[in-house]
């Protein structure tokens, strides 16, 4: 049984598979580009982790992540406010089972489930350890003041106060 293929919508000459496969009738004829009989599949790029095709259309290239073309040659359209969800976490699953539009919490939800949401320390532009924002908590309740404290480790008085009032850092108790 041959696989099932939709054509790519917008994009004249491009299918895409169930199980995230692209292909392209295009082909090269010197300078021209020109749609033939015969398929062949595109080699997907990794951009912020995502596989990704560059397609054409009037002579310009864009950019598109492979999750995002099936879900909308089998789903439909992403209906407004929703985003494109991979249900186990893998960035590379891109089977239909896998895909759904969900909103972007349920995104962020599946995320933390997964353990794929940088956060705390693992962010790489944080400046403190989680140990850091416990000690930063229990020696403001002692009475440091917000300016020793941001001397101290390095950060402003704004973000000591963001993490003492628990608007940033949420995810620790």
């Amino acid at each position: 049984m041959e696989d099932e293929f939709r054509p790519v919508g917008g994009y004249p000459g491009y299918r895409v598979s169930r199980d995230g496969r692209v292909e392209s009738c295009w082909t090269r004829r010197g300078r021209l580009c020109i749609p033939t009989e015969a398929w062949h599949p595109l080699k997907p790029i990794l951009r912020d982790g995502y596989p990704t095709v560059n397609l054409a259309r009037a002579g310009k290239k864009t950019a598109c992540k492979i999750h995002r073309l099936v879900l909308a040659a089998f789903v439909g359209p992403c209906p407004p406010g929703l985003v494109a969800c991979h249900g186990d976490g893998e960035r590379a699953n891109n089977d239909l089972s896998n895909l759904r539009w969900d909103t972007p919490r349920a995104n962020s939800e599946d995320s933390l489930r997964h353990g794929t949401m940088v956060r705390g320390s693992r962010c790489g532009a944080s400046k403190l350890t989680e140990d850091d924002v416990v000690q930063i908590r229990r020696l403001r309740g002692e009475g440091v003041s917000t300016g020793e404290l941001a001397r101290r480790y390095g950060v402003t008085r704004k973000n000591i106060e963001a993490i003492v009032s628990r608007r940033s850092w949420r995810h620790l108790s």
